[in-house]
């Protein structure tokens, strides 16, 4: 079956909102040591309410997908102040904060219901404008999806391996106790970092509203395909979530071609046992120094 130059796109397009998700959850784990199941939600609830407030509303698209960024910032910081912090305070067992985290991946989604109703919500496009190449129609808004998605994860790899408080979020991934003898205001860059990781991931749900439509239920779906990207890539540097992404998208995209869509689940279940068997720490590893 011939794959057309389209198809690539359209996976490569895919594969940036996975990178989105995954790279959210990166940042989770980098400076809490917890993976945030609750990633989903935060772009659930943006997309849901990008496509409300625009196709309901008649609110302009790039203004939803600001407001739809800023809703999902302030909930990544939330969960940081009133869930992770506060359990984590008091439980050392980090289970007991994946449980939380699952429950307000729940409560998330009762709440979008009560908000947005529980029907499919699609969204228009952040513009309906599309052009022409060898015979294939393009549309603007995936072009800016890819552009945004791009430049957002080179943004943030360049902010955590230069930036000042990135450094210090990689310090306090390492160590946090050599962190705070070291006078890092952890608990400043865990919400700065908090506040990003869900900005992140709400703009990947609104970019994505477009394409599909988003109910409830896929904040589970984007937790999900996010966290498996995350495992593919790996947390030994800020663009691993990138490639796991584009690679899921692919594999996703041919397995489709091949086997038809009804194996896209299956192929993600045996994506993520074939890299726990192989190669558990992820195509990137975090670097450990002994000397």
């Amino acid at each position: 079956m011939a794959i057309h130059w389209i198809d690539a796109l359209s996976a490569v397009r895919v594969g940036l909102m996975y990178a989105l998700l995954a790279l959210a959850y990166f940042l989770f784990a980098r400076t809490t040591g917890t993976i945030n199941f609750a990633i989903g939600g935060y772009a659930m609830v943006a997309g849901l309410l990008y496509g409300s407030v625009v196709t309901r509303v008649g609110v302009p698209p790039v203004l939803a997908l600001v407001a739809a960024v800023v809703v999902a910032t302030a909930l990544g910081s939330l969960t940081e102040a009133l869930v992770i912090r506060p359990i984590a305070a008091r439980h050392r067992d980090e289970f007991v904060v994946v449980l939380a985290i699952a429950a307000l991946l729940f409560v998330l989604q009762q709440l979008a219901g009560m908000l947005f109703g529980r029907r499919a919500v699609v969204a228009r496009p952040l513009t309906d404008s599309a052009f022409t190449v060898a015979g294939q129609t393009v549309g603007v808004h995936d072009v800016i999806t890819i552009v945004l998605s791009l430049a957002v994860v080179v943004l943030v790899g360049l902010w955590v391996a230069r930036g000042r408080s990135g450094r210090m979020t990689r310090a306090i991934g390492d160590n946090e106790d050599a962190a705070r003898a070291l006078g890092i205001p952890v608990q400043r860059i865990r919400m700065l970092t908090a506040s990003t990781a869900g900005g992140i991931a709400g703009l990947a749900g609104a970019l994505a509203a477009p394409q599909a439509g988003l109910t409830i239920q896929s904040g589970v779906t984007l937790s999900i395909v996010g966290f498996i990207a995350l495992v593919i890539g790996g947390t030994g540097t800020a663009y691993a979530p990138l490639v796991g992404g584009i690679v899921l998208s692919v594999l996703e995209a041919g397995a489709s071609l091949i086997f038809g869509s009804a194996s896209r689940d299956y192929l993600m279940l045996a994506a993520v046992l074939l890299v726990f068997a192989i190669r558990p720490e992820g195509l990137f590893s975090t670097r450990v120094r002994t000397t």
